[in-house]
């Protein structure tokens, strides 16, 4: 009896990894295609958990995050109407159309905050590749500043930093270069900057 248990043994032993990987190979309920499976998943909805955060934070829902492309903020919030509108002019005002606010305001002086600039022409269609600087100039003696560059959609969103007395310095070729100062407070919302082009 006791050859017979261990030839029994012996047996499950040797079949068992055949049997376990032609079950892997064919893909009928062995645990490793579950497990691939189940960790596709889990990063699928790591991600999207991730897109959900940045769209909720990118909607002025509270405190702030780390920079983000422009491009992969808008994959997560289209459809956005709760932005508020605005309308043409020139200077600086709140704007939100359909693009995603990435701003941020400070919430105590010097406070770190987030400018997202919209660049239009006087026509109302969004320039690309504007230059933007943002100068900050804080109370405590040091001085801050962030550039870069629109985007096809107009949109600038420049890395945080601390703000103070701001200056926003906005450069587009066959523009008229603009220079304006915002209370740090504006940068809650889209900052709707309009050059004056080729005229």
């Amino acid at each position: 009896m006791r050859i017979s248990v261990l030839g029994l043994i012996i047996a499950v032993f040797a079949i068992g990894p055949i049997v376990a990987q032609e079950k892997i190979q064919t893909g009928n309920g062995g645990n490793a295609v579950g497990t691939k499976s189940s960790s596709h998943n889990r990063e699928m909805n790591s991600s999207d958990s991730s897109q959900e955060i940045n769209a909720r934070s990118s909607n002025g829902g509270g405190g702030g995050g780390s920079y983000q492309s422009s491009q992969s903020s808008v994959s997560g919030s289209e459809g956005n109407s709760s932005l508020p509108g605005s309308g043409g002019g020139g200077g600086f005002q709140a704007t939100g159309e359909e693009i995603p606010n990435m701003g941020r305001a400070p919430d105590r002086p010097n406070g770190i905050g987030r400018l997202d600039l919209r660049v239009f022409d006087e026509d109302g269609h969004p320039i690309s590749k504007a230059y933007v600087k943002l100068e900050s100039n804080r109370t405590d003696g040091f001085f801050c500043e962030a550039w870069g560059y629109s985007d096809a959609r107009g949109v600038a969103v420049l890395p945080p930093l601390h703000m103070g007395r701001l200056k926003i310095i906005v450069k587009a070729r066959g523009c008229k270069a603009q220079t304006l100062e915002i209370p740090a407070s504006a940068l809650a919302q889209p900052v709707r900057v309009t050059l004056r082009c080729g005229k």
